[in-house]
Parts: C-alpha cells; structure tokens; sequence
C-alpha cells in the first residue's frame, strides 16, 4: 500500500512530466512549423503592397532598381531559400543598391491579382523591375536547385546550379536587361 505522501509526489512527478512533454512539443512547432525564418527589416526589405508603394516611390526618386521576391506563406522551398540564400550576408551585402520588397502572394485575392502582373512561373521567384519599367524574371528553379543565368537578353543563357555566386551573377545580369529596357521605354 502506498503512502499518501508518495501519491501525492507521483501526481506532482505525472503533472510535471506532461508539462514538460507539451512545453517540448510547442517549441518544436514554433521553432520547425511557425517560426520565420525570412527576411527582415533590418536587411533593407520592404514588405507586401504598403512596401511596394515605398519601394516604387524611393525606385523612382533615386532611379535605383527594385528586386521583388515573391513567396508563399506555407511554402518550405520559400523558407529554405530564405534561411540558405537571402540571409546569407554575401547577398545581403550585394543587394543593398536594390530596394527590396518581399510579397506574400497568398494572403488575400488583392494579392493575387497584383502578383499575376508578373512572369512569375513558380514560388519563390525574384524579378527585379525599374520603376514601373517591364519586370525581368531571374527565373528560379529551386526544385530543382537551379537559377537562369541570362547572357544578352533573358531568352539567351544557361541554368546554373543555384548558390549565391549564382544568383549574385543571375541578378546583376537580370539588372542589366531590366535597366536597358526602362531606358527604351523613355
């Protein structure tokens, strides 16, 4: 027969145990399911539409390009490119002439119908754009690991497997046709 000073430590023993367990189990959805791993603020982004119109002002005022990076909300292959690539500090580094703009094209159906005016093939995609000059794509392939590197014009290059060189050399290609174009269209 047990005492009842050891059933009442059993049951603080039981109730500590599952507090435990359900305290272990939140941290690992926050930090593997709900956490952001993205860009932030702080790296010189600018976010959805309100951000868009930031960027479009400051793109205009100081004739510099704006790099869109369009996401979806549930996507891994998003966070992963995300943590791996747009927070490494090399591409942040290289991006800081850009004014960047992360877009979220779930959210809402608003969303979706500005992010339809873009050749935007698959998530993520990254497409920079002067002013309100056509958009260039740098045509991600991230499935399959890969980025379009473009030589002249963006219908001639190569697919190169995806690192931060190349989409460093990817973007600063991307940039180069997107300036040519906003300057035939003045």
């Amino acid at each position: 027969m047990m005492s009842p000073i050891f059933r009442r430590f059993r049951k603080y023993v039981i109730a500590g145990s599952a507090l435990i367990i359900a305290l272990l189990a939140c941290a690992y959805i926050y930090f593997f399911h709900i956490k952001d791993f993205g860009v932030n603020a702080s790296d010189g982004w600018y976010f959805d539409e309100q951000g868009y119109q930031q960027a479009l002002a400051i793109s205009q005022q100081e004739n510099r390009p704006i790099l869109f990076y369009f996401r979806n909300r549930a996507c891994q292959i998003c966070k992963d490119f995300e943590k791996d690539i747009l927070n490494n500090p090399d591409f942040i580094h290289f991006t800081r002439y850009y004014i960047k703009v992360r877009y979220t094209m779930d959210l809402n159906p608003q969303q979706q119908r500005f992010a339809r005016q873009y050749p935007i093939r698959m998530q993520p995609a990254l497409i920079v754009q002067y002013q309100q000059n056509p958009p260039v794509s740098t045509h991600l392939v991230l499935p399959m690991h890969q980025v379009w590197v473009a030589q002249n014009s963006i219908d001639n290059g190569n697919h190169m497997p995806l690192s931060v060189v190349t989409l460093k050399l990817s973007l600063q290609r991307v940039t180069e046709i997107a300036r040519r174009q906003g300057m035939n269209q003045d």
